[in-house]
Protein backbone atom coordinates (compact mmCIF):
# COMPACT_ATOMS: atom_id res chain seq x y z
CA UNK A 1 0.00 0.00 0.00
CA UNK A 2 2.93 2.35 0.81
CA UNK A 3 4.22 1.66 -2.71
CA UNK A 4 1.26 2.25 -4.15
CA UNK A 5 0.49 5.35 -2.74
CA UNK A 6 4.10 6.53 -3.37
CA UNK A 7 3.98 5.94 -6.91
CA UNK A 8 0.50 7.52 -7.42
CA UNK A 9 1.29 10.66 -5.63
CA UNK A 10 4.72 10.79 -7.24
CA UNK A 11 3.31 10.58 -10.61
CA UNK A 12 0.08 13.26 -9.58
CA UNK A 13 2.86 15.84 -8.45
CA UNK A 14 4.69 15.13 -11.72
CA UNK A 15 1.38 15.41 -13.83
CA UNK A 16 0.58 18.66 -12.51
CA UNK A 17 3.71 20.69 -12.46
CA UNK A 18 4.51 19.43 -15.95
CA UNK A 19 0.68 20.95 -16.93
CA UNK A 20 1.11 23.94 -14.88
CA UNK A 21 4.82 24.62 -16.54
CA UNK A 22 3.36 24.16 -19.94
CA UNK A 23 0.16 26.31 -19.58
CA UNK A 24 2.47 29.37 -17.97
CA UNK A 25 5.12 28.56 -20.52
CA UNK A 26 5.39 32.47 -22.47
CA UNK A 27 4.36 32.20 -26.48
CA UNK A 28 8.16 32.40 -27.31
CA UNK A 29 8.66 29.19 -25.76
CA UNK A 30 6.34 27.75 -28.20
CA UNK A 31 7.71 29.27 -31.50
CA UNK A 32 11.24 28.05 -30.23
CA UNK A 33 10.21 25.09 -30.05
CA UNK A 34 8.41 22.21 -31.42
CA UNK A 35 5.28 21.72 -29.20
CA UNK A 36 4.51 18.30 -30.30
CA UNK A 37 7.75 17.24 -29.33
CA UNK A 38 7.86 18.74 -25.96
CA UNK A 39 4.43 16.83 -25.24
CA UNK A 40 5.84 13.86 -26.63
CA UNK A 41 9.21 13.77 -24.02
CA UNK A 42 6.08 14.88 -21.34
CA UNK A 43 4.60 12.27 -22.46
CA UNK A 44 6.98 9.59 -22.49
CA UNK A 45 8.32 11.16 -18.69
CA UNK A 46 4.84 10.72 -17.00
CA UNK A 47 4.34 6.65 -18.74
CA UNK A 48 7.98 6.23 -17.15
CA UNK A 49 6.82 7.28 -13.43
CA UNK A 50 3.22 5.67 -13.78
CA UNK A 51 4.44 2.47 -15.10
CA UNK A 52 8.19 1.81 -14.69
CA UNK A 53 9.69 3.52 -11.27
CA UNK A 54 6.89 1.75 -9.21
CA UNK A 55 8.09 -1.39 -10.29
CA UNK A 56 11.70 -1.06 -9.86
CA UNK A 57 10.70 0.59 -6.32
CA UNK A 58 9.26 -2.44 -5.72
CA UNK A 59 12.27 -4.69 -6.89
CA UNK A 60 14.60 -2.53 -5.02
CA UNK A 61 12.13 -2.73 -1.59
CA UNK A 62 11.90 -5.89 -1.71
CA UNK A 63 15.67 -7.16 -2.59
CA UNK A 64 16.58 -4.69 0.93
CA UNK A 65 14.03 -6.32 2.70
CA UNK A 66 15.61 -9.84 1.72
CA UNK A 67 19.33 -8.50 1.99
CA UNK A 68 18.29 -7.30 6.04
CA UNK A 69 16.60 -10.54 6.93
CA UNK A 70 19.58 -12.44 5.52
CA UNK A 71 22.23 -10.58 7.58
CA UNK A 72 19.49 -10.70 10.94
CA UNK A 73 19.46 -14.41 10.42
CA UNK A 74 22.99 -15.04 9.86
CA UNK A 75 24.18 -12.97 12.41
CA UNK A 76 21.94 -14.78 15.29
CA UNK A 77 23.12 -17.74 13.35
CA UNK A 78 26.88 -18.04 12.31
CA UNK A 79 28.49 -14.83 12.93
CA UNK A 80 31.81 -16.35 11.13
CA UNK A 81 30.09 -15.52 7.90
CA UNK A 82 30.16 -11.87 8.00
CA UNK A 83 34.68 -12.37 7.64
CA UNK A 84 33.50 -13.15 4.01
CA UNK A 85 30.67 -11.07 3.88
CA UNK A 86 32.11 -7.95 4.06
CA UNK A 87 35.25 -8.39 1.23
CA UNK A 88 32.76 -9.27 -1.19
CA UNK A 89 30.15 -6.47 -0.30
CA UNK A 90 33.08 -4.22 -1.00
CA UNK A 91 34.11 -5.88 -4.37
CA UNK A 92 30.60 -5.38 -5.36
CA UNK A 93 30.46 -1.78 -4.72
CA UNK A 94 33.86 -1.12 -6.75
CA UNK A 95 32.05 -3.36 -9.53
CA UNK A 96 29.13 -0.97 -9.57
CA UNK A 97 30.91 2.12 -9.51
CA UNK A 98 32.96 1.04 -12.42
CA UNK A 99 29.60 -0.05 -14.32
CA UNK A 100 27.56 3.15 -13.02
CA UNK A 101 29.32 5.86 -15.37
CA UNK A 102 29.07 3.81 -18.33
CA UNK A 103 25.67 2.89 -17.54
CA UNK A 104 24.37 6.38 -17.42
CA UNK A 105 26.19 7.41 -20.61
CA UNK A 106 24.61 4.69 -22.53
CA UNK A 107 21.20 5.66 -20.96
CA UNK A 108 21.71 9.11 -22.73
CA UNK A 109 23.14 7.99 -25.93
CA UNK A 110 19.87 6.02 -25.95
CA UNK A 111 17.82 8.61 -25.71
CA UNK A 112 19.47 10.75 -28.25
CA UNK A 113 19.08 7.90 -30.80
CA UNK A 114 15.74 7.34 -29.53
CA UNK A 115 14.50 10.76 -29.91
CA UNK A 116 14.90 11.17 -34.03
CA UNK A 117 12.98 7.96 -34.26
CA UNK A 118 10.15 9.58 -32.57
CA UNK A 119 10.21 12.57 -34.63
CA UNK A 120 10.73 10.50 -37.91
CA UNK A 121 7.69 8.52 -36.85
CA UNK A 122 5.39 12.09 -35.73
CA UNK A 123 6.32 13.07 -39.60
CA UNK A 124 5.83 10.26 -41.49
CA UNK A 125 2.15 10.52 -40.27
CA UNK A 126 0.89 13.41 -40.45
CA UNK A 127 2.35 13.55 -44.45
CA UNK A 128 1.16 10.34 -44.99
CA UNK A 129 -1.09 11.31 -47.88
CA UNK A 130 1.34 13.26 -49.00
CA UNK A 131 4.49 10.39 -48.91
CA UNK A 132 2.03 8.18 -51.07
CA UNK A 133 0.94 10.77 -53.57
CA UNK A 134 4.96 11.26 -54.37
CA UNK A 135 5.30 7.91 -54.53
CA UNK A 136 8.36 7.84 -51.63
CA UNK A 137 7.01 4.58 -49.24
CA UNK A 138 10.55 3.36 -49.91
CA UNK A 139 12.46 6.39 -49.02
CA UNK A 140 10.49 6.45 -45.74
CA UNK A 141 11.08 3.27 -45.23
CA UNK A 142 14.89 3.40 -45.62
CA UNK A 143 15.03 6.27 -43.39
CA UNK A 144 12.92 4.68 -40.59
CA UNK A 145 15.22 1.63 -41.35
CA UNK A 146 18.69 3.51 -40.53
CA UNK A 147 17.31 5.17 -37.13
CA UNK A 148 15.80 2.08 -35.82
CA UNK A 149 19.08 0.59 -36.59
CA UNK A 150 20.58 3.63 -34.89
CA UNK A 151 18.27 3.19 -31.48
CA UNK A 152 19.29 -0.27 -31.51
CA UNK A 153 22.97 -0.14 -31.35
CA UNK A 154 23.06 1.54 -27.84
CA UNK A 155 20.20 -1.09 -26.83
CA UNK A 156 22.32 -4.10 -27.65
CA UNK A 157 25.10 -2.11 -25.97
CA UNK A 158 23.71 -1.49 -23.05
CA UNK A 159 22.35 -4.94 -22.97
CA UNK A 160 25.94 -6.24 -23.71
CA UNK A 161 26.97 -4.13 -19.98
CA UNK A 162 24.23 -5.16 -17.95
CA UNK A 163 24.89 -9.03 -18.34
CA UNK A 164 29.35 -7.84 -18.15
CA UNK A 165 28.08 -6.66 -14.39
CA UNK A 166 25.66 -10.01 -14.31
CA UNK A 167 28.70 -12.59 -14.89
CA UNK A 168 31.28 -10.79 -12.91
CA UNK A 169 28.75 -10.70 -9.99
CA UNK A 170 28.11 -14.29 -10.69
CA UNK A 171 31.30 -15.47 -10.91
CA UNK A 172 32.29 -13.47 -7.63
CA UNK A 173 29.44 -15.29 -5.72
CA UNK A 174 30.56 -18.62 -7.21
CA UNK A 175 34.10 -18.03 -5.85
CA UNK A 176 33.31 -16.97 -2.85
CA UNK A 177 30.94 -19.63 -2.30
CA UNK A 178 33.54 -22.19 -3.02
CA UNK A 179 36.09 -20.23 -0.74
CA UNK A 180 33.26 -20.41 2.04
CA UNK A 181 32.69 -24.23 1.42
CA UNK A 182 36.74 -24.82 1.91
CA UNK A 183 37.17 -22.85 4.92
CA UNK A 184 33.86 -24.38 6.46
CA UNK A 185 35.57 -27.95 5.72
CA UNK A 186 38.95 -26.73 6.93
CA UNK A 187 38.35 -25.74 10.35
CA UNK A 188 38.45 -27.46 13.22
CA UNK A 189 35.10 -29.43 14.45
CA UNK A 190 33.27 -27.80 17.02
CA UNK A 191 34.15 -24.15 16.12
CA UNK A 192 31.13 -23.91 13.69
CA UNK A 193 27.73 -26.45 15.06
CA UNK A 194 27.53 -28.52 12.19
CA UNK A 195 23.89 -27.93 12.20
CA UNK A 196 23.71 -24.33 11.72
Amino acid sequence: MLLVTTGYKTATILFNKMHFCIFRAPMSFFDSTPSGRVLSRASTDQSAVDTVIPYQMASLAFSVIQLLGIITVMSQVAWQVFIVFIPVIAVGIWYQQYYVPSARELSRLIGVCKAPVIQHLAETISGTSTIRSYDQQSRFRETNMKLTDGYTRPKFSVSGAIEWLRFRLDMLSAITFAFSLLVLISIPPGIIDPGM
